[in-house]
């Protein structure tokens, strides 16, 4: 079987379900619907033959991927780079009140602006192109937990497509998108599946 990495979006929480975004080292962890949600990733991992399990250091994502880790028994590992962007003193508020204030930018201000406190798009983006270089690497299947945005930007990284199709990438919790590790590249092989959160 040929290496996959999959990228997985944490299981919801509370304030996922008040549309909120949540802020930088959040303590906050999964509710309980988010716990089985969670639950349900175990299969899909050992289903793609997962060695180890790298997660964002925030609380929602590492809780996600200590349960698949735990039950899976493969290491986990945490990385800095995997955090949620920081929305500074925007955090707590809604997408949409953040979208709006986002909307009349053109795009190439989007990327570089940074909100009061907080770390610009281009900060992102620039934290995860050494991931995508660690991950061509890759001779065995890894699963990544971390967050709705920064799954966005990452994608397009990992598909060497412009920044802006990263609106076309709206994962919803416990979602995963499977790419294949080619020499020249990566591969999509499925993305934001929640078949296995059907009950």
């Amino acid at each position: 079987m040929h290496p996959k990495l999959l990228l997985i979006r944490h299981g919801q929480t509370a304030l996922n379900t008040q549309g909120r975004v949540h802020s930088q080292q959040d303590s906050t962890g999964l509710d309980e619907t988010g716990r089985w949600q969670a639950s349900r990733l175990v299969e899909v991992c050992r289903g793609y033959g997962v060695r180890s399990m790298l997660a964002s250091p925030e609380a929602r994502a590492l809780e996600t991927a200590q349960i698949v880790a735990d039950a899976l028994g493969v290491p986990l590992q945490c990385s800095e780079a995997l955090q949620e962007r920081n929305w500074g003193q925007w955090s707590g508020e809604s997408w949409s009140q953040i979208h709006e204030r986002l909307k009349p930018m053109p795009l190439e201000e989007r990327f570089t602006f940074a909100p009061p406190g907080g770390e610009s798009w281009q900060q992102m983006e620039q934290r995860l192109t050494g991931c995508v270089e660690a991950w061509r690497g890759l001779s065995e299947s890894v699963a990544v937990v971390a967050h709705g945005g920064l799954l966005r930007a990452l994608i397009p990284l990992l598909l060497d497509e412009p920044r802006e199709t990263s609106f076309r990438y709206d994962l919803e919790n416990a979602s995963v998108s499977v790419f294949g590790v080619e020499a020249e590249g990566f591969e999509v092989a499925g993305l934001n599946d929640v078949g296995h959160l059907r009950r």
